[in-house]
């Protein structure tokens, strides 16, 4: 009965799990657990044990952006000005609002960051770290030119 109620549900796997380790968590001892919850989370946990190597990349998965792209990014001629500090509004990457001085580059998706900070970034990742949006990876700019090379 169980298992048809959960299959009736249409669910992906990690939504199932969420479901059932939440169920399991407000329940003491496995009496509780009806045999079709059990053995769902046993199989799931079986797959995710089993794709662990898929998706291992040092815990990080992230794809940088090509050196181009991060050239390319505008640089204001001006920094923030005076009477722009914008103190209540933070750079996503190091947390800290932007001040007089402070030299901004602006993302593609209208985003501003402090020019050092988003640089740095999308050595790491090429997704904005508001919007996700992605800027061209190096691996793909590299593919596109492989004569330039």
């Amino acid at each position: 009965m169980a298992d048809e109620q959960i299959r009736d549900l249409n669910l992906s796997e990690t939504h199932t799990l969420l479901l059932i380790n939440l169920y399991l968590s407000h329940v003491q001892g496995p009496s509780y657990v009806p045999h079709g919850v059990e053995s769902a989370y046993i199989h799931i946990n079986r797959d995710i044990e089993e794709d662990d190597d898929t998706y291992s990349d040092d815990g990080f998965c992230a794809v940088p952006a090509s050196s181009d792209a991060i050239a390319a990014l505008p640089v204001p001629e001006t920094t923030v000005s005076e009477t722009e500090t914008r103190e209540e509004e933070a750079c996503a990457v190091c947390l800290e609002g932007f001040k007089e001085g402070d030299r901004v580059k602006k993302m593609p998706c209208s985003h501003d960051f402090h020019a050092n900070c988003i640089s740095e970034w999308l050595r790491v990742s090429r997704l904005c770290p508001h919007c996700r949006f992605a800027l061209p990876a190096e691996r793909d700019s590299e593919q596109k030119n492989p004569e330039e090379a």
